[in-house]
């Protein structure tokens, strides 16, 4: 019998790895939310955020249970210095934050499982981003951005609850609802990495216009 291929990408590995303690230690998310959420809280403005933080808010009121030291240790270097450095290093002006990537099949239920993807993920990052805040004095840029990722989120919530019993998309309606759903995905990408560039930006120096409360 052949051996099962493995991936070897390191940025695949990674998140096989993610994946496999995220379901044995019965994460209610999964790796493009958790993913999501640790940008938005690296991104975020609120001071003292740590990864032992946010992994806490995300398990919520069942955390892990180790079994060993060992199994402790390897849960560190997989979630903190694997996928939350991973994405500490997406952090700054000259770096890019990509949503996660995902093989869409060309059927409305894959049209629906993508946009439910997306919806997901960009409401994974602004819990990460407003750790539990209702509001944040925030630049006017940074505002204008967090509106667009508002938008977006009720249009892939749209698109992902089309209901069943309308009738059946005809091929062109689908592919055009596809394409939509990639432009979209385009757009939310440009305006979170637009949110981190900015609020690099604005760590490194106080100066600018003054933060407007979101």
């Amino acid at each position: 019998m052949k051996p099962l291929n493995k991936p070897t990408n390191p940025t695949a590995v990674l998140h096989a790895d993610v994946r496999r303690l995220l379901k044995k230690y019965h994460c209610p998310l999964q790796l493009h939310q958790v993913r999501a959420q640790f940008m938005g809280a690296i991104t975020s403005p609120v001071d003292q955020i740590n990864p032992a933080q946010e992994i806490q808010t995300i398990w919520g009121a069942q955390p892990p249970d180790f079994a060993s030291v060992a199994a402790a240790n390897e849960f560190m270097r997989v979630l903190v210095m694997g996928l939350w450095n991973q994405q500490a290093g997406n952090f700054g002006v000259f770096h890019t934050f990509e949503l996660i990537e995902h093989n869409q099949e060309p059927t409305e239920k894959g049209l629906k499982a993508h946009a439910q993807l997306r919806f997901e993920e960009l409401q994974s990052f602004l819990l990460g981003f407003f750790q539990g805040q209702d509001s944040l004095h925030l630049s006017p840029e940074v505002c204008d951005c967090l509106d667009i990722l508002d938008d977006l989120i009720a249009m892939f919530g749209g698109i992902a609850r089309l209901p069943k019993e309308r009738r059946a998309a005809t091929q062109e309606e689908l592919r055009g609802l596809i394409d939509q759903v990639d432009e979209l995905t385009k757009i939310a990408q440009r305006e979170i990495n637009q949110i981190i560039a900015t609020s690099a930006q604005q760590r490194q120096s106080e100066d600018g216009a003054p933060p407007r409360l979101h």
